[in-house]
Parts: C-alpha cells; structure tokens; sequence
C-alpha cells in the first residue's frame, strides 16, 4: 500500500464561536513524506518511507529489504499500478522466482486491501495530532513514529 503525509493537511473537525470563521494553524509549507507498507499473514505491519515519485526502483528496495528480514519466500499480492506492471519489476521478480512472488488483485474498491486500515489510521495521527513543525525531517519522524505505533497493536 502507497500512502503519504502532507503539512498542509487537515482532517477532522474544529469549531469557533458563532459568527465568527474556525481558523486552522499550519505551518505553511507544502511538504510530504510517503510511505509503503506490506503486512503479513500473520498480520506483522513492514513499512517504509521514501521521498518522491513512487517508482519501481522504490518498490523494488523494498522488496529486497521484505526478502531480507524474512526466512521464507515473499509473496505480495499487488493492485493495478503501473509500477506493479513494470517491466522492471517483472525482471526483478523472475530473477527473485525462488524468494519473492507477486501477484495483481482486481480489486473493485480502492481501499479494500488488508493494509487500508493502517493507512487510514496512520495519515491523521501523523500529521493533525502530533503537531507537524516547520521541518520537513519531523514530518518523517511523525509518520515513523505512526507507524511503530500500529506495528505494536495486537493482530
């Protein structure tokens, strides 16, 4: 799953006194972090953060990084995306064919895949709750931090 935490995001609610227009403090900046995460049968959340564009040398490293900290073989089920398609990844993936497997989902809703929920919980959390400073470095410490937080919740 492919998810991102911007600065200049804003969920939830505020309010003000009647008559007068609910004001929103920011920093200002457009900054953004994105994340990648994988999760397991055994429901054992693995992220990682990147800068950019996602492309396929993105989702290729964290392939290898997957395949590295486990003792069996990896299988991603993946959705549509291009970079999933890639011919780059397909060549990665035969070269891999004893160690790392994936497979495309048609899926029929967006955010029907098993690690939806973690994006979901970990976007607010990061940037509305914890108060994002100017620093784009925090904003990645945040988002970490996030995401350490669901990697201990009980599967």
């Amino acid at each position: 799953m492919r998810r991102g935490c911007r600065t200049d995001f804003h969920a939830g609610t505020t309010w003000a006194p009647v008559g007068q227009t609910p004001v929103v403090r920011t920093t200002g900046t457009r900054d953004s972090i994105n994340l990648i995460s994988a999760l397991s049968a055994q429901g054992a959340l693995r992220f990682s953060t990147y800068a950019g564009k996602f492309e396929s040398a993105t989702f290729i490293n964290f392939c290898k990084r997957l395949m590295h900290d486990t003792s069996g073989s990896v299988f991603l089920i993946v959705d549509g995306h291009p970079v999933h398609r890639s011919k780059a990844v397909k060549d990665f993936v035969a070269s891999t064919m004893d160690s790392c497997a994936c497979s495309s989902s048609r899926l029929t809703r967006p955010n029907s895949t098993p690690t939806s929920g973690y994006g979901r919980t970990s976007k607010p959390t990061a940037s509305v709750r914890a108060g994002i400073d100017q620093a784009k470095g925090n904003l990645r410490s945040k988002a970490v931090t996030a995401m350490r937080r669901l990697q201990k919740l009980p599967v």
